[in-house]
């Protein structure tokens, strides 16, 4: 239910498989993990304890060693732990990596495909070359409301025309009452690298009463957000 809700996809209950959610988490899983050793995506769903499932895998794949990260409990909140089933349960030695552990990350993350989120309005559009400059792939999407009659060709023909020059963009017209969650989902959706955002820059009480779209987007999102700001 949680994947269903990153993705912005419907779940199809509690433990029925769903291909599209896992092939978007083999995808981000793969992306993650899988570009430089040889690595198998696997996932599972079910009702119960999670590490029950975990030895479950692991006795499937036939691996020698299960490597799980600990929040160190301990009394009664152990019981529930997840590492605390698999190290009780599982017939393989389990290497429990503990929260303070220290491990470097080298790799530099690349950054081709950015969402563009513009309410299309001239300030919003803005975004959109910015995009451009530090992206290849670049989605464009516009969120109207669940029940808002439009046009959705026209909406599209408009999107497509905010392309620079010479590039090219995939648009996506989005129906959503939550214009900053339907933004995290669908870059979720696509596996975009970043999201590129203009803000009007609002302070104060009108901050405070009116919000702000993209404040919403970085607490709804885990991916990397570049916000315009009025004056660039």
């Amino acid at each position: 239910d949680d994947a269903a809700h990153h993705y912005g996809l419907h779940s199809r209950g509690f433990v029925a498989r769903d291909p599209e959610i896992e092939r978007l988490l083999e995808r981000d899983l793969l992306r993650r993990f899988g570009e430089t050793q040889n690595v198998v995506a696997r996932m599972q769903r079910g009702l119960g304890r999670i590490g029950d499932h975990v030895v479950e895998l692991a006795n499937e794949e036939k691996v020698d060693a299960i490597v799980v990260g600990t929040g160190q409990k301990t009394g009664l909140d152990r019981l529930g732990s997840v590492s605390s089933v698999i190290v009780h349960d599982a017939p393989q030695s389990v290497i429990c990596v503990p929260p303070t552990a220290q491990i470097q990350t080298i790799r530099i993350p690349a950054v081709s495909s950015i969402l563009v989120a513009t309410d299309l309005s001239p300030f919003a559009n803005r975004a959109v070359p910015y995009a451009f400059a530090i992206g290849s792939e670049i989605h464009v999407a516009h969120v109207v409301e669940d029940d808002a009659e439009i046009d959705e060709a026209e909406l599209r023909k408009q999107l497509l025309a905010l392309a620079p020059v010479g590039k090219t963009l995939e648009p996506h017209v989005v129906r959503s009452d939550d214009s900053a969650h339907a933004i995290a989902q669908t870059a979720a959706r696509l596996g975009v690298d970043a999201i590129c955002i203009a803000s009007h820059g609002r302070s104060g009480i009108s901050r405070a009463v009116m919000g702000s779209v993209a404040d919403k987007v970085i607490r709804a999102t885990r991916k990397p957000v570049m916000v315009l700001r009025p004056g660039s």
